[in-house]
């Protein structure tokens, strides 16, 4: 199959290839995914906010564990975190859906340079508790400017789980191919 080469060929071939071929890679205690669907939204422009929706699938997130989902750019090495989101999330195919900033208030980024997410468990065990785990189905997010224009999304894809959180295994890291 041949895809035109422009910069819309480029995404359209990136998606088309994750479509096709999702790949699963151990990385130094993260696990690196290919995406079903991600892709700015029209033209370019500032992202201030995000909805994302998590799918909890058979092991839920303790009511004090907390989530951290980073926006990865591709003109910075390190993401840039948005504000935390705590559970619960019950377990069995609960859905939990959050509105976030970042975690630096008044921060921006351009639509058009974000490159994925990275999504982290943080437990937090009370003293009589082992750490948490949690088994996501399923992962959204959409980008905000800040008069509430869609202009980025992004599709995790849907597993049991997508993607099983541990100690040993706290981040997914989510990339766009472009």
């Amino acid at each position: 199959m041949k895809l035109s080469t422009g910069t819309v060929g480029h995404r359209a071939r990136a998606v088309v290839a994750a479509a096709v071929i999702l790949l699963t890679t151990s990385v130094a205690g993260a696990v690196t995914a290919g995406v079903a669907s991600a892709d700015p939204v029209g033209g370019c422009a500032s992202v201030s906010k995000f909805t994302m929706t998590f799918r909890t699938g058979g092991d839920d997130l303790r009511y004090n564990s907390e989530v951290m989902v980073s926006i990865r750019l591709a003109s910075l090495t390190q993401p840039v975190p948005l504000k935390s989101v705590f559970g619960p999330f019950g377990g069995n195919t609960t859905t939990v859906k959050a509105d976030v900033t970042f975690a630096t208030t008044g921060q921006t980024v351009n639509s058009c340079d974000i490159r994925g997410q990275n999504i982290t468990l943080i437990s937090h065990s009370a003293w009589h508790e082992s750490p948490d785990n949690w088994n996501m189905d399923s992962f959204s997010i959409l980008g905000f400017t800040s008069t509430g224009v869609v202009k980025y999304q992004h599709g995790s894809g849907v597993g049991a789980p997508r993607f099983r959180f541990t100690q040993a295994a706290p981040t997914l890291i989510l990339r766009d191919f472009v």
